[in-house]
């Protein structure tokens, strides 16, 4: 118990099986429009149904999860407009942070170029969430120069979908190396460092439409939202989550930036 007289609690047991959930939502396992039962998961995780009912109350505020009337609870399906409407929001929000030098600080701009230095420790260590998850620090820390906790609270909110579209792009070129990855991000925080702003909001916008591209091409061609790679065999949620890894490769390859 810290000065104050709060104490420090570790986070709720609903927090948790709303991770494994998510885990198995963001690898496939959980297929878009598959039912989710309390009383079945509740069974097969080892905890209350009102635990349960939490953590799908925590992932229905990340849209990653409905609640349908006569149905229940089911794995939300991303369509083209939510694609569309997400990457609006990207390309909106992170081009303009990169041009707000009036809030832009020395530690922020450092922040960017620190995400991208992770975020190519992860791509030669070829495991794809964490690949990922850094990918998704970067637009982050773009997204902090604003200075703005709404605005950051906010858009991790618009990470929690966006994930899903990263997964997706990433499961599409997994027999790829995804240095071009690295290079997309890493011009983007050269160009801000230089101080040349315009051309990291450009580089910055340019990448958003790119992915979004990629994304929309992959709908339109019936492969669905979070459908794991032919070879993965779907597991129950409760089980760990298997890292998918991103083989090795000397030559740049063509990978799509996310």
């Amino acid at each position: 118990m810290d000065e104050s007289g709060l104490a420090l609690t570790p986070r709720s047991l609903g927090e948790q099986v709303a991770e494994t959930l998510r885990a198995a939502i963001l690898s496939g396992r959980l297929s878009p429009g598959q039912a989710v039962r309390e009383a079945t998961l509740a069974q097969e995780v080892g905890v209350a149904r009102n635990t349960v009912r939490e953590a799908l109350r925590i992932l229905a505020g990340e849209r990653l999860v409905t609640y349908q009337l006569h149905h229940g609870v089911v794995v939300s399906t991303l369509t083209e407009d939510d694609v569309i409407d997400l990457y609006g929001v990207r390309e909106f929000l992170e081009p303009a942070a990169l041009l707000d030098d009036a809030h832009q600080t020395p530690e922020s701009v450092q922040g960017v170029l620190e995400a991208v230095r992770r975020l190519e420790e992860a791509t030669s260590q070829s495991e794809l969430t964490t690949v990922v998850e850094r990918d998704l620090d970067v637009h982050r820390a773009i997204v902090a120069l604003r200075g703005s906790p709404r605005i950051n609270d906010f858009f991790t909110d618009v990470c929690a979908e966006v994930r899903r579209c990263v997964m997706l792009v990433m499961y599409a070129h997994a027999e790829h190396q995804s240095s071009h990855n690295v290079d997309g991000h890493r011009v983007i925080a050269e160009a801000l460092v230089a101080g040349n702003r315009e051309r990291a909001a450009g580089l910055a916008r340019a990448h958003i439409i790119e992915t979004r591209d990629q994304v929309l091409q992959l709908i339109r061609a019936n492969r669905p939202l979070d459908a794991p790679p032919a070879s993965t065999t779907p597991s129950p949620p409760a089980a760990p989550s298997r890292q998918r890894t991103l083989p090795r490769r000397s030559q740049r390859s063509s990978t799509p930036t996310t």
